[in-house]
């Protein structure tokens, strides 16, 4: 499909983890293809930013469209929403560093990756991963060791 492709491409000009591209459905190379330098940008920014607060307003502004029409042609580009979409990049890179920062104290991982609170971080966290970021790192270091 010439449109995921297109997705892949993006990803790597953003270093956005294949992971998270790989759940995208696209509707066909049409519509990536209209929108693949705007939605690049966007990418990028999300990447370069997503342990800071990012409105809808921002991403809008940066495709150069409303909020409501961007929250359409991002859900029809990547199949997911905006938020959604940096929820999973944040909880991606949360595990990056809950693995390789073991002294990295989890309120400060949470607080790197974008999430405004330790409790919300976690609760995502859980919910997204099946466990708490701390039994993620137990896990991950007793992997690492046999």
């Amino acid at each position: 499909n010439l449109g995921y492709n297109m997705i892949l491409f993006m990803a790597a000009l953003s270093n956005i983890p294949r992971e998270l591209l790989e759940v995208a459905e696209v509707e066909g190379a049409s519509a990536a293809y209209g929108l693949g330098s705007r939605l690049t940008e966007c990418f990028r920014y999300i990447n370069a930013n997503y342990g800071k607060p990012i409105t809808l307003g921002e991403l809008a502004e940066l495709c150069g469209v409303s909020q409501e029409h961007f929250c359409r042609l991002f859900r029809s580009y990547t199949g997911m929403r905006p938020f959604d979409y940096i929820t999973r990049l944040r909880i991606q890179r949360s595990k990056d560093l809950l693995a390789r920062s073991r002294e990295m104290r989890i309120a400060e991982v949470a607080a790197r990756t974008g999430f405004q609170s330790n409790s919300y971080f976690s609760m995502v966290f859980k919910r997204s991963e099946g466990c708490t970021p701390d039994e993620y790192r137990r896990r991950v270091s007793v992997g690492s060791d046999g």
